[in-house]
């Protein structure tokens, strides 16, 4: 046998040498895969960690989106509910049928005008409503009128409160409605005009009376004739 020391060589044969580095590269690529391993792991779990954070933001920024919309509608619809509170404020059956006595009878004082319906003229109940529209209408152009202000008038005036309050009341006159909305009926009875107004009848209060108008008037002269 060769003393391969006495070569300087190592006592280890070349087969045994290369079965030694078959080993040790065994050894790696096993180290090698479970680092691989160990990486993807690593990467899948921080993938899925990232992937749970970002649901769980969504989730919460979609509840406090939904919050501040539910919240958002809350506050104006209890400030819808207080403006129609405070503008529908609940009118005394008494007072709603006062007044629209009242307008009923400004109509009435209207339609007896001597000119409302010329002689010969046919009588209908909605040309007796538009006839008094217009007169109406007429009066209340008349005070807008004199309320406006006039161009190089000076300095701004308030306008005089009486012609203020007639306005208001002919914007209710020239509705043709009662307090609660409800139209005036107007009816026709041979040559005589009858306005009502529905009203509202409670143990406390009764519509008011309906206002008879004849719309043509016999001549003094006839009068005196038939005496």
């Amino acid at each position: 046998m060769v003393d391969r020391e006495a070569f300087g060589l190592t006592a280890q044969k070349p087969s045994e040498m290369v079965a030694g580095l078959d080993e040790v590269a065994k050894r790696a690529e096993q180290l090698e895969a479970r680092e691989e391993a160990k990486r993807k792991a690593g990467g899948r779990m921080s993938a899925n960690v990232a992937v749970k954070v970002d649901e769980v933001g969504s989730r919460w920024k979609r509840w406090v989106n939904i919050g501040i919309v539910a919240a958002v509608t809350l506050v104006l619809t209890a400030l819808a509910l207080m403006l129609y509170s405070s503008s529908h404020a609940k009118l005394d059956p008494r007072e709603g049928n006062a007044e629209a006595h009242k307008m009923l009878q400004a109509l009435a004082s209207l339609a007896s005008s001597p000119s409302f319906f010329t002689e010969g003229e046919t009588i209908t109940a909605e040309k007796a409503r538009e006839r008094l529209k217009e007169a109406v209408e007429a009066q209340y152009n008349e005070v807008l009128e004199r309320i406006k202000p006039k161009p190089n008038g000076g300095p701004f005036q308030r306008p005089d409160p009486g012609l203020v309050k007639d306005r208001e009341w002919l914007e209710k006159l020239r509705s043709f409605k009662d307090a609660w909305g409800q139209p005036f009926v107007f009816e026709i009875e041979g040559e005589t005009l009858k306005i009502s107004a529905i009203g509202k009848k409670t143990a406390a209060a009764t519509p008011p009376e309906p206002v008879i108008v004849p719309l043509r008037k016999v001549p003094a002269a006839t009068k005196k004739g038939t005496q």
